[in-house]
């Protein structure tokens, strides 16, 4: 018998950000299939949910990785949605801790050979002082290595003197986590790739497998309530997927967000204490990398329907959907 296809949303790009005004969610739906080298590749356009609802706990998760690993055949948000109806939980943390133990009984107890994730994400109402809080439930820490070579000539030496001092010659390395880089080390990197002659590689840098575990991202519990409120007014924001393409937009974007939110009377996005205006802004930010890949050579990473959805401060729900273009 021949081996049947694994449906994988391996090209994926999911976004989390949590922010005073709640809770923006933000994914593609794109599905890939992995095939055996020796069967036929049919041409196909797949879409399934990415984001999906926890109502009994006022919740939502998104996932990300190799899923095709769990729920072989069977589409795996619909997988999902029966774990989130048949599973005993109360909030937010039991939640994360019982869908763990769903993902190892799903890899029998053993992990799982590829990079998986869920983004479990809501108001968690057990807290004596409930704020927007994510749970990311994956099977080992992940991020990427950006390495820009520059390749300095005698003639940039003695013609750029400013940027040479800056930034010498030779290999600098950039480590990005899940989050929007710092505008510093995105500025250093965008500046090492303008040199002549400069090439850079992103590099995945994981750890290596292991079971299923819920991480707490946000409220980061080695901080103060302050500490984390500080945080949360300037926007928490969790990506994964393949975010290393949208590591260079994002960023490049955020410094000109910084840039015109400078200049008096203006304000990018218009109103950002509302979610639907933080909402808007994740879609808008995804919708310029599907832009971007549908004009130049890149690999067609994401696509389908960009579908977004936020959870007010409350717990109810805001919904927003766009149909991104199809390439």
């Amino acid at each position: 018998m021949s081996e049947l296809p694994l449906r994988i949303p391996k090209m994926t790009l999911i976004l989390t950000e949590l922010s005073e005004a709640g809770i923006a969610m933000a994914a593609d739906s794109l599905i890939t299939k992995t095939y055996p080298k020796s069967a036929k590749r049919p041409n196909e356009y797949v879409q399934w949910e990415k984001i999906v609802r926890v109502p009994r706990i006022k919740a939502a998760v998104s996932y990300w990785g190799e899923i095709g690993l769990i729920s072989g055949q069977e589409r795996f948000d619909r997988w999902l949605k029966e774990q989130i109806d048949r599973a005993e939980y109360r909030d937010l943390p039991t939640f994360a801790a019982v869908l763990a133990d769903l993902l190892n009984s799903a890899c029998n107890g053993k992990p799982a050979a590829k990079p998986i994730g869920i983004h479990v994400t809501g108001i968690h109402a057990g807290a004596s002082d409930p704020i927007p809080s994510i749970i990311h439930v994956h099977n080992g820490h992940s991020h990427i290595r950006m390495i820009a070579k520059q390749q300095v000539s005698e003639f940039a030496l003695s013609n750029n003197p400013l940027q040479v001092t800056s930034l010498s010659a030779g290999t600098s390395v950039y480590v990005f986590p899940t989050g929007i880089p710092e505008i510093p080390k995105m500025v250093d990197f965008l500046r090492a790739t303008q040199f002549a002659g400069a090439r850079s590689v992103f590099e995945p840098e994981d750890e290596p497998r292991t079971l299923f575990k819920p991480y707490q991202d946000f409220p980061d519990c080695r901080l103060s309530r302050d500490q984390n409120l500080q945080i949360l007014k300037n926007g928490f924001l969790t990506r994964n997927g393949d975010y290393a393409p949208f590591t260079i937009i994002a960023g490049a974007l955020d410094m000109a967000r910084v840039g015109l939110n400078s200049f008096p009377g203006i304000s990018f996005p218009k109103h950002p204490g509302n979610l639907d205006a933080r909402i808007t802004y994740l879609r808008f930010l995804m919708e310029t990398l599907l832009k971007v890949q549908s004009n130049s050579s890149m690999e067609r990473r994401i696509g389908g329907t960009i579908r977004c959805l936020g959870i007010r401060r409350t717990g109810t729900y805001y919904e927003k959907t766009a149909w991104a273009p199809r390439r």
